[in-house]
């Protein structure tokens, strides 16, 4: 069908060809929606018709597997085949390969689908009596751990199937695997921050309980963030559909803490224009501090750091490594030559060298 501003104005059927045309339009603005059975409707808009004039506006793709037209290839989709099938009745809408009869290559048309279409929240307002659980284990893993959270779907014990969007923060943590299924088969899409998970039961079974997933997560940077469940349906054995309530958990990724104490090389060495000392501290310090010495042992520069919490120090920034300038306690440019540079945090104390140039 093509409309402009007024609404339709004329409606036509593709050939043989799958091709179609309108004729005799008016000058003016126009879209186009496109439309079949079993399949997601697609809207070319801002088509420009002017006089005398022939438009071509290219090829318009239609997503089969999308049943009950709402324009997303979901889980209602599969539950419309599922009692299709179940029930023998012959249903055009979910005959999704079109060759007059229900079986699983339409199946198989529909799982290759899956979560194509616009993207958004479901319309549907009936909640379910059940809820999933999220627990994770570990709520305060270290940067670059991994820890796993498990999704527990709590109260249903007659699925056919279930949809679920897990949302996380991809600044902070990076999903790595996810481990088992909730029901027979599952289809998943994984975008930036966000898990589509879809699961159904096989054709030929009778609806069961799902299990539980585990959903395999990295560290990847301190943080306090919160993993949830942004939306959430099942459907169960009488094809009721409802959404699932869920409680977000709270994530706080923090440093590891070293094991040892230990003092790094500076960098870079040789130094030219001052230089970074790293180091790692196993146990908080209450002073902290950098002596620099030169090749007959004299002392020519002190560093106070103050108080350390355990923990690495290995980055060329402020409060992180400690930075000399290749300056004296006067404040006067060194000389070059061989340098000795000692840490000193409680008892720990570690001596290194380093080349000024």
């Amino acid at each position: 069908m093509i409309e402009d501003a007024t609404g339709i104005t004329a409606t036509t059927t593709t050939g043989a060809d799958s091709t179609f045309s309108f004729t005799n339009l008016i000058p003016g603005t126009y879209t186009i929606r496109a439309d079949t059975t079993g399949a997601s409707p697609a809207t070319r808009t801002d088509i420009i018709v002017a006089t005398r004039q022939t438009t071509d506006i290219g090829t318009i793709t239609l997503i089969a597997g999308d049943s009950d037209n709402d324009g997303r290839i979901r889980i209602f989709d599969f539950y419309q085949l599922y009692f299709a099938l179940r029930d023998g009745v012959y249903n055009p809408e979910v005959d999704f390969d079109s060759d007059g009869d229900l079986d699983a290559f339409d199946f198989r048309v529909l799982y290759n689908n899956f979560f194509r279409g616009r993207r958004g929240v479901s319309s549907l307002s009936v909640k379910s009596d059940s809820s999933i659980i999220l627990q994770a284990s570990s709520n305060k893993p270290k940067v670059d751990e991994e820890f796993t959270v498990t999704l527990k779907i709590n109260g249903l014990v007659s699925l056919v199937g279930i949809e679920a969007y897990l949302s996380f923060d991809p600044a902070i943590l990076e999903l790595i695997s996810v481990e088992e299924k909730l029901l027979d088969w599952q289809a998943e899409k994984r975008d930036s921050g966000e898990l589509s998970i879809i699961s159904g039961i096989s054709l030929d079974k009778s609806p069961v309980s799902p299990k539980e997933i585990q959903v395999r997560f990295r560290a990847k940077k301190e943080g306090k963030t919160q993993i949830l469940v942004r939306e959430a349906i099942s459907v169960d054995k009488d094809g009721k559909a409802g959404l699932l309530s869920s409680e977000p958990i709270e994530i706080e990724v923090t440093k590891a803490k070293p094991q040892t104490s230990a003092l790094g090389q500076s960098f870079p060495n040789p130094a030219h224009k001052g230089c970074w000392i790293p180091f790692q501290l196993a146990v908080s310090s209450e002073q902290l501090a950098v002596e620099i010495y030169n090749i007959v042992g004299q002392r020519v520069k002190t560093i106070e750091a103050g108080a350390k919490e355990a923990g690495f120090y290995t980055e060329a920034k402020a409060g992180s490594a400690i930075f000399w300038n290749q300056t004296n306690d006067n404040g006067e440019k060194v000389s070059a030559g061989l340098y000795f540079y000692r840490l000193s945090a409680n008892k720990f104390t570690e001596v290194k060298s380093l080349v000024v140039r």
